[in-house]
Parts: C-alpha cells; sequence; structure tokens
C-alpha cells in the first residue's frame, strides 16, 4: 500500500502511472479537509512532488469546516469538491444557496475546478447549471458501483441506454 506522505511516495506513483501507461494528468487524487490542518508539513510536501508529477489534487468535504481560506490558496489543488451537506439543501436554503455560490467565486479566482458532492434531485441540478463550469456528482447520475459495473455502464452510456448499477 502507498503511503502519500512517505518521502518515496511521489516515485511509487510514477513507477505506478508508467507501469499501467496512464498519464498523470488523468488521475486526481483526493485529499480530505480534515487532512489538510492535520498533517500540514508532510501533506504540503507530499502534495508538491505529487503535483509537480502533474497528477490533480482535490480537496474533499470543503466547507466541513476544517481548512482555512489560507490553507486552500497554499495547497497545489487542482479541485475543490464542495461537501454534500451544502449541496444537497440549496433548494430549500437561501444560506446554503449563498455558501455554494460563494465556493464557486472563490474556485474561479482560484482557477480550480469545482465538484458539488451529493446532487439527488433535478431541482438541485437546475441551480447548480447556473454556476458555470461546476461539475455534478451524486446518485441522481449514478449510484456507486465496481469498475467492472463501471464499464458497463460507460458502454450503455455511449449506446444511449443508461443500466441500473445494481
Amino acid at each position: 500500500m502507498l503511503d502519500p506522505c512517505a518521502d518515496h511516495f511521489d516515485a511509487q506513483l510514477e513507477y505506478i502511472l508508467h507501469t499501467h501507461g496512464v498519464s498523470p494528468g488523468q488521475l486526481d487524487i483526493e485529499i480530505t479537509e480534515r487532512a489538510l490542518v492535520e498533517q500540514t508539513r508532510l501533506l504540503d510536501e507530499a502534495a508538491n512532488r505529487v503535483a509537480a508529477l502533474g497528477v490533480g489534487l482535490s480537496l474533499d468535504d470543503f466547507g466541513t469546516g476544517f481548512a482555512s481560506l489560507r490553507r486552500l490558496r497554499q495547497m497545489p489543488l487542482a479541485e475543490i469538491k464542495i461537501d454534500r451537506s451544502y449541496v444537497n439543501r440549496i433548494a430549500h436554503s437561501p444560506a446554503d444557496r449563498a455558501i455554494v455560490a460563494t465556493i464557486h467565486d472563490i474556485a474561479n479566482v482560484l482557477g480550480l475546478r469545482l465538484v458539488a458532492e451529493g446532487i439527488e434531485d433535478e431541482q438541485t441540478a437546475r441551480i447548480l447549471a447556473d454556476l458555470d463550469g461546476v461539475i455534478g456528482q451524486g446518485w441522481l447520475y449514478a449510484r456507486p458501483m465496481t469498475a467492472q459495473q463501471l464499464v458497463l455502464w460507460l458502454e450503455h452510456r455511449r449506446d444511449g441506454a443508461l443500466p441500473g448499477t445494481d
């Protein structure tokens, strides 16, 4: 198992990517917002080495209250994932809608992709569609699935039909 904070993590990751013919730009590694606070020096070093390879770094669960805006600016992130606790209430909570819109603006200023987690209904998806460039993630689009199920889902999607993922 790879330890992302080990001194040799980037070398192992580079070897694995090369061995399997995967471009570093095709991979994003998620960092939880809690980890951003707990392992500052080690995480910063590992994050900078991984980003130097061309691998994207994604900050997961953003908005759960752990990361400062300063830390957000310091990390070599490619993406922020807004925590579902804000996203799934934007249709009924003006405060949560304002928080999501503000995170959207921050991501744009910092040049980061923005993923909205926890989209479960069309109304939420429509509200998010008004925010340019937001990537949606949630059960509205697909349930969690195994790699084999994903391959079948993608094949059917290409053919115009969406199978269940059971």
